[in-house]
């Protein structure tokens, strides 16, 4: 059901106001009166009304005056106004009618069906006039809420690239007009330069010279497919440093499939390629060391079962020479596989007979830091020597003492290393005698260092200890 419209009738008889009230009842609108011209201004003011009927003669003002009266208000403008006149009126009275508003005339005696079918004319435009309006509000509504969705939708990308730290640019394909946002200036090192606009040849110009034919021989396969184009390379910046970048684009195509413009995005990934090279270099070392550290285990398992009477024997020898491997590996974790104080490694080895007195030690030297697998390798000797020490040597009695001294020499080898020397010497133990046969940490010792070029040992059993003495290369950092 269609909504009401107002119709304002205005007539200072009320019979006549009764009578037209009786014609209109049959358009099922609603109908207001007013005896006055005042009445009728108060009415308007009050209310939305879609035609109004006006007496032509009225005592107060008649039906022109109160017609400029409301074509003064601007609610009012185009409301429409029909005069109802008793008296026979002139063309100049029609004129000025016309002139003040009114929009048609009704002579009186009124015939029922004219007013009706007059007033039917204004209410069905009013009321399309309305729904116009409000399609138009709404579709003001509408716009407006999708440019603020746009807007948002903008601004949360210019965040996104600016987040990303993405290079943005458009190529018209067609004119070969180019343009370039300023990030993807800056990435690149460049300043823009108003008098000369970019162009794509100064774009390609940057990219490396040997990626640079790859780069132009994937655009043209990409123009020809209509594919999404993406290709890493490498950018020369004006200072000569080279940058690795990532470009995506895509095209816009015409009815026809043809590209007529490509859109896209730069990111500067160097950091990201350092990344990944550096991450290549320590699963190289990472493999390198687990499997220098396997080599180890195994050597160790080997040399221990050869030299072991019982399993039990071979169980306990096994697990103490790992725990020493394993003390030492983490103090290299500790230390994030940087290289490692000599002292650190003794004196870790040493720490578990503290309880001997520190008398009975004495550490001499400087302050020298090991490689990985030098670390490794000495962690595992002073391990079998302080075993031995312990079992059959200087710290076995009351009196022993133990003496551990280390230096560098002064001269490098033709590979620029310097030469560690390294000597520990037990006193006050039992007597010493040569072993008969080759036991396991003669055999470690001389295993651990073999793979050392150019290092050297020397083990002697002097009567009241042993007398160790290495000489092994050392790089400095």
């Amino acid at each position: 059901m269609q909504e009401r419209v107002k119709i304002l009738l205005v007539d200072d008889q009320p019979a006549k106001l009764l009578s037209y009230e009786t014609v209109l009842q049959e358009l099922q609108e609603d109908l207001l009166q007013a005896g006055s011209a005042r009445e009728a201004l108060d009415l308007l003011l009050k209310n939305e009304v879609a035609v109004i009927l006006i007496d032509v003669c009225m005592p107060d003002l008649d039906g022109f005056q109160l017609a400029e009266m409301i074509r003064e208000h601007p609610r009012f403008k185009k409301t429409g106004i029909i005069f109802v006149s008793a008296v026979q009126m002139t063309d100049l009275d029609r004129l000025r009618g016309y002139q003040l508003g009114a929009v048609d005339y009704v002579p009186v005696p009124v015939i029922p069906e004219l007013l009706r079918a007059k007033v039917r004319v204004f209410t069905e435009l009013f009321r399309k006039s309305q729904e116009l309006e409000n399609a138009n509000d709404e579709l003001e509504r509408r716009v407006a809420e999708r440019t603020e969705e746009l807007a948002a939708a903008n601004a949360r990308m210019a965040l996104a690239i600016e987040v990303a730290q993405l290079g943005t640019w458009e190529l018209n394909i067609a004119t070969g007009e180019f343009r370039a946002s300023e990030k993807l200036f800056r990435m690149l090192g460049h300043v823009p330069d108003p008098a000369e606009p970019a162009t794509l040849e100064l774009m390609l110009n940057v990219i490396h010279p040997d990626d640079r034919p790859e780069v132009q021989a994937e655009l043209f396969r990409t123009h020809e497919t209509g594919e999404p184009y993406h290709y890493v390379f490498r950018a020369i910046r004006p200072d000569g440093a080279i940058i690795w970048c990532e470009g995506r684009a895509s095209y816009d195509v015409n009815a026809k499939g043809r590209p007529t413009s490509m859109v896209g995005v730069i990111r500067d990934i160097t950091e990201q390629k350092r990344a990944a090279e550096h991450q290549e270099i320590m699963m190289q070392e990472l493999h390198h060391r687990v499997k220098n550290s396997l080599t180890t285990v195994q050597a160790i398992a080997n040399l221990s079962r050869r030299t072991a009477t019982n399993i039990e024997t071979f169980s306990n020898a096994f697990n103490s020479r790992i725990v020493s491997l394993s003390k030492t590996h983490t103090m290299l974790v500790d230390n994030k596989w940087n290289r490692i104080h000599l002292r650190d490694i003794l004196a870790s080895e040493l720490r578990a007979f503290e309880d001997l007195g520190e008398e009975r030690f004495e550490l001499c030297g400087s302050s020298i830091d090991l490689p990985s697998q030098m670390a490794v390798s000495l962690g595992l000797a002073f391990h079998e020597l302080t075993t031995n020490a312990v079992k059959h040597g200087s710290l076995s009695v009351p009196d022993g003492r133990l003496v551990v001294k280390w230096a560098l020499g002064d001269e490098r080898d033709e590979e620029g290393n310097y030469t560690l020397h390294l000597h520990w010497r037990e006193h006050g133990g039992p007597i010493v005698k040569e072993p008969t046969r080759l036991g396991f940490g003669t055999a470690l010792l001389r295993g651990l260092f073999n793979e050392h070029n150019s290092s050297h040992i020397t083990m002697q059993f002097e009567r009241t200890g042993i007398d160790f003495q290495l000489a092994i290369p050392w790089t400095p950092h």
